[in-house]
């Protein structure tokens, strides 16, 4: 069985850091097929046995388990370098849509474990961005779709008012419940939002 978290810290030491979530996305399957050479790996899977249009980040086939993929790489400004390269991330904001977007991921890997007989999901983040792990104290329109550490992730999830939702307007529903569980991925120490976290959830609908 593929360890995700295994494979992540081992990327972690020769990636500390990537230019995109194209990059991150490239880096991670390398890296999977690098621990297990026997896999079958493809990107940008387009899965065909649901009537809608579901593309998968990742999709794996070892050792006759299956495993789908879904990743986020979110950031704040950052310049940093390392093992001689220079990289320069931006602001993204909108932390909102990016939450709403891991959860309809878990969403999406619901649907794929639950039809697909010996599949795994899972759906991946990985931050510089403090305000995804920590907790808010506010009440705002997006309080449902908080991914802070410790938090339970289950049933129906929605906007609590108007907010600028464009192609999130749909209420998430959730099969399971699934606890929020941040681990460290890499820091640069002498870089302001130089710290990386990473939340993976598995899913596994047919267990």
């Amino acid at each position: 069985m593929i360890d995700i978290h295994a494979i992540l810290d081992s990327l972690s030491e020769r990636r500390a850091v990537f230019h995109s979530e194209k990059d991150f996305q490239h880096e991670l399957a390398w890296q999977i097929r690098t621990s297990y050479p026997d896999a079958q790996i493809r990107l940008e899977y387009d899965y065909p046995y649901v009537s809608e249009s579901l593309n998968l980040d990742i999709w794996i086939k070892y050792e006759n388990i299956y495993y789908a993929i879904e990743l986020k790489y979110k950031t704040r400004f950052l310049h940093c370098t390392f093992n001689g390269e220079n990289f320069f991330l931006k602001k993204q904001s909108a932390e909102d849509h990016g939450r709403y977007d891991f959860i309809r991921d878990i969403c999406r890997l619901e649907k794929v474990t639950s039809i697909h007989q010996n599949c795994i999901g899972y759906s991946i983040i990985l931050t510089n961005e403090h305000l995804y792990w920590l907790k808010s104290k506010e009440t705002i329109n997006s309080y449902q779709f908080r991914i802070h550490e410790d938090r339970i992730l289950k049933d129906n999830l929605e906007w609590l008012g108007k907010a600028n939702t464009k192609e999130r307007e749909s209420p998430l529903y959730l099969n399971n419940q699934y606890k929020c569980k941040w681990a460290n991925y890499s820091e640069f120490s002498s870089c302001k939002y130089g710290k990386f976290k990473y939340l993976c959830v598995k899913v596994d609908m047919c267990n």
